[in-house]
């Protein structure tokens, strides 16, 4: 026993003479020593994404982090932006810290030169169903993806087929989305509370390229797993941003009888309307904590 001892007094004397304390063995400190889980997103050196030439600038302050997920049909890339704190390294696909959600994939089986409307509606319900899988997202709301003339009205192509709402480059077919996710819990008044809800874009190439194949993007926004947002400067940037890159122009709005602001979406949502839109979602974590005490 005691000659054990002596060895290990003697090696633990070596590591402080060395220079090396105990706490650097605590774990990895950089990135290239992490071995990161399969099918967890793993962390980036940058927080810019780059779509087309094009660089998305993400809020430094988090962290971007990526994984490729495989498929049978196609795979596909995801990218999830998280809050610094337990692990600044890798995290789960399903973790509710991740508050803004990328997918970059490929759609092998839309050969028609055009697409009408209910064509490009159903083929982004199909890209939805691997938003669904990843999040847990449950019955999103795909909005109407027509496109419209001034007075609201859809616009039909020559074979009295609606056609699709179209990037003033003519390069995507795009609308909106919203989803909640997680078990829900009830106010007295009756409103849903659920852990996430999502809003964001989905976008389809117009043109297949010369294996018939199209590019397709899903971006969201969510909240934290505490219920938080974005600021209203990164909401706004991060917005700007995707309309610009992706040539985003008129988003659609529900038709009023009488115009009301608060209602209309079609410069996609103001800052106010994303925050009522998760005003229910950060009573979801005011309602969990008093259950939990």
């Amino acid at each position: 026993m005691r000659k054990k001892i002596v060895i290990i007094t003697a090696l633990m004397s070596a590591i402080f003479l060395s220079g090396c304390s105990v706490s650097s063995f605590s774990g990895p400190k950089d990135r290239k020593d992490v071995v990161v889980p399969d099918g967890d997103l793993g962390s980036l050196e940058s927080n810019n994404i780059d779509i087309g030439g094009s660089q998305l600038e993400l809020p430094s302050d988090m962290i971007l982090g990526k994984v490729e997920i495989e498929a049978k049909d196609a795979g596909y890339t995801l990218y999830g932006l998280w809050d610094k704190g337990d692990n600044d390294f890798y995290i789960e696909k399903k973790d509710n810290d991740i508050s803004f959600y990328m997918i970059e994939g490929i759609d092998t089986k839309t050969p028609d030169d055009v697409l009408d409307s209910e064509k490009v509606k159903a083929s982004m319900s199909s890209y939805m169903q691997k938003f669904e899988k990843i999040t847990g997202c449950s019955m999103p709301r795909i909005d109407n993806v027509n496109l419209t003339d001034e007075t609201g009205a859809s616009i039909k192509n020559e074979a009295g087929k609606n056609m699709a709402r179209i990037s003033t480059d003519k390069k995507w077919y795009y609308t909106t989305f919203t989803c909640n996710g997680g078990d829900k819990l009830s106010t007295t008044y009756g409103s849903l509370c659920y852990p996430k809800t999502y809003y964001g874009f989905i976008m389809m190439q117009a043109n297949h390229d010369k294996d018939y194949a199209r590019k397709f993007n899903i971006i969201a926004f969510s909240n934290n797993k505490k219920g938080e947002i974005f600021e209203e400067d990164e909401y706004n940037s991060v917005f700007s941003q995707i309309k610009s890159i992706y040539s985003l122009d008129k988003f659609y709005s529900e038709p009023q009888i009488k115009y009301n602001p608060e209602l209309d979406y079609s410069n996609g949502r103001s800052y106010a309307q994303f925050q009522e839109m998760f005003a229910d979602t950060k009573n979801y974590y005011i309602l969990k904590d008093s259950e939990d005490k």
